[in-house]
């Protein structure tokens, strides 16, 4: 996620905050992320005033608001991705 005042993320309520896939190619990486997305991106939280829950459609296929990266089987054994939001 990309550090902005206002974005799809805020409030984080039932939102995907990253997602870890294998793809053959990016394009590919992030329709299988949106095809996993919460209400990111939705601005259901803006007709309770909450302005800073931006509206945008498919967050995670817009490198605008999202970024991808490769990852190879090279480096240190151990966990890649974890994420969490309790309530």
């Amino acid at each position: 996620m990309l550090e902005r005042p206002a974005h799809p993320w805020t409030p984080p309520w039932d939102k995907t905050m990253g997602v870890l896939v294998r793809a053959e190619t990016e394009t590919d990486a992030r329709q299988l992320a949106q095809a996993k997305a919460g209400s990111e991106g939705q601005g259901i939280y803006l007709k309770f005033g909450l302005f800073e829950d931006e509206a945008a459609e498919n967050v995670w296929i817009a490198p605008e608001w999202t970024e991808c990266e490769v990852l190879t089987a090279a480096g240190e054994p151990g966990v890649i991705l974890v994420v969490r939001h309790g309530a």
